[in-house]
């Protein structure tokens, strides 16, 4: 007989969706009963608790929530947290953002590092060592640890999808999509960014192209409040866009732009960064952006194969799906990699002159698709200074 699966059920209504509010109101810590045991001879013991000595300087109090969570978890745990073992957490000299150095006798546990984050890590190192050891015990020695993956970045567990057929805008509602709890559980998972899309023309105001970021303010107040909130649990924010928009986008800022400005058209309405005016706008717009919201971690951008962009953003001949020629009169003269490249360089510029530490990630999510696997690896030895490259595994990262 042949097999026959049952009916699948329908995707629930997102007012029943109930992991929402238990990732919101559920504490990451959960009591923990301990095994008394002695400790071994390469371990200090603690069983009368730890006594916290904040001497690292951190004046925005960035790691208030770092010590409040080593504080709830020794209670989980039923440790005294103004016991008579000193963990004093003070200011050294590291290499790395995040790194941190603890040394640990029978006296006393000293954590070091030369920024919060490297403090933040090394909390939860302590904790995850007395988790892994099974009670109140640290290793005694000196242990230095620094992050292998520079930059972790995580998606809203919840976050509204900004596409059609819900086009929904996270920052144009008044729904806090960062719940406290949500955020501690991110830090401990080693999570140090998150990313939600934005689009220039709603979020940034712009003087080239007048008709963009007319009503930007209410968006760019909740992405300040979203980076400070963030911030408290180490994690920067990085606005995700597809960048910039084509004028053949459904929406009525880019059709007001359209209009305004037929010098910027290329390639089918492609948004033409052949242009003098098209590489000063994508630089106005990240320094905009940047100057406007302090703290970003960085930008991310899908510059190939997800929407139309740039005037070689949907492929280029005997390259892929569209294999049709550039009727760009300024950009048909060039190569694909050239364009990408100045696109990019535009984005990174402006950036960077605010923020030289912020990260501009180009992620052509379907460059191997609409360029060819040949244009593709050719695009990657071009790809400009400071600016980190993304692929998917899933098509031919």
């Amino acid at each position: 007989a042949p097999f026959e699966l049952d009916p699948v059920p329908p995707q629930p209504d997102e007012n029943d969706w109930t992991f929402v509010e238990d990732l919101r109101v559920t504490p990451y810590h959960q009591p923990v009963q301990w095994q008394p045991r002695a400790a071994a001879g390469d371990e200090v013991s603690f069983p009368g608790g730890v006594r916290l000595e904040c001497r690292f300087d951190d004046p925005g109090g960035l790691l208030d929530t770092a010590y409040t969570d080593l504080r709830y978890f020794l209670q989980t745990g039923g440790l005294p947290d103004e016991g008579a073992y000193p963990v004093v957490t003070c200011r050294c000299s590291t290499s790395v953002r995040e790194e941190f150095v603890v040394r640990a006798s029978q006296q006393r546990c000293e954590l070091g590092a030369s920024d919060a984050e490297g403090i933040r890590r090394g909390l939860i190192w302590l904790e995850d060592e007395m988790l892994r050891r099974g009670g109140p015990f640290l290793p005694v020695g000196t242990f230095r640890r620094w992050p292998v993956v520079r930059t972790r970045i995580s998606r809203c567990f919840y976050g509204p999808v900004n596409r059609p057929p819900k086009s929904k805008d996270e920052l144009a509602d008044d729904v806090d999509y960062y719940p406290e709890e949500y955020l501690n559980r991110l830090a401990h998972q080693g999570v140090n960014g998150l990313w939600f899309t934005v689009h220039f023309f709603q979020t940034v105001p712009s003087e080239l192209i007048p008709e963009y970021g007319k009503n930007a303010g209410p968006r760019l107040e909740k992405l300040r409040r979203t980076v400070r909130k963030c911030a408290r649990y180490g994690i920067r924010i990085y606005p995700f866009c597809i960048e910039p928009a084509a004028f053949t986008w459904p929406y009525p800022e880019v059709a007001a732009a359209a209009a305004a400005h037929p010098d910027l058209k290329g390639h089918n309405g492609a948004f033409c960064t052949g242009t003098e005016k098209g590489r000063a706008y994508l630089e106005e717009t990240t320094r905009t952006l940047f100057s406007e919201v302090l703290g970003l971690g960085g930008l991310i951008v899908i510059p190939v194969g997800e929407r139309f962009t740039h005037c070689y953003s949907a492929g280029i001949p005997d390259g892929g799906r569209w294999p049709m020629p550039n009727t760009c009169p300024r950009c048909s003269r060039r190569q694909p990699w050239e364009v990408l490249g100045d696109t990019l360089a535009g984005l990174a510029r402006g950036m960077h002159s605010v923020d030289p530490e912020a990260e501009l990630i180009a992620w052509p999510y379907g460059q191997f698709i609409a360029w060819g696997a040949e244009a593709t690896v050719e695009a990657a030895g071009h790809v400009p200074e400071g600016v980190v490259l993304q692929h998917n595994f899933e098509t031919g990262g």
